[in-house]
């Protein structure tokens, strides 16, 4: 069971969460025009993998499959799990947060540029 947080702490730090939130939204369509930002699934996990995600948003509950080759660098994606396939999603998630990056999961809706993810770039 999840539960709603009613304490004064939790007032005093979502509204600031929201707002940081929104602002790294506005920042990706605003990379966009230096192509600084992405919302396709191939770039934003090699970016990930490479260490180059500031900001990364993803889709709630969505999951997107496939095999990723990081030697070869190739990914091919599923539309359903097989065998050797993983949820490149989560990959990306993890990949984000262990290279320094914020990593903000939101609803469908709410990625940035319609997709499933959504990358702002370091450099």
């Amino acid at each position: 069971m999840v539960k709603r947080c009613t304490s004064k702490r939790g007032q005093l730090v979502g509204p600031r969460f929201n707002v940081r939130r929104s602002q790294a939204g506005e920042k990706y369509y605003a990379m966009a025009s230096q192509a600084k930002s992405s919302n396709r699934l191939t770039e934003v996990l090699l970016a990930a993998v490479d260490g180059r995600i500031e900001t990364l948003f993803l889709a709630n509950g969505v999951r997107q499959w496939g095999p990723f080759d990081a030697e070869k660098r190739v990914i091919d994606l599923h539309d359903a799990a097989h065998p050797n396939n993983e949820d490149l999603l989560d990959l990306v998630a993890v990949q984000t947060y262990l290279n320094g990056g914020t990593v903000y999961v939101v609803k469908p809706g709410e990625v940035p540029g319609g997709d499933l993810s959504a990358a702002v770039w370091r450099y």
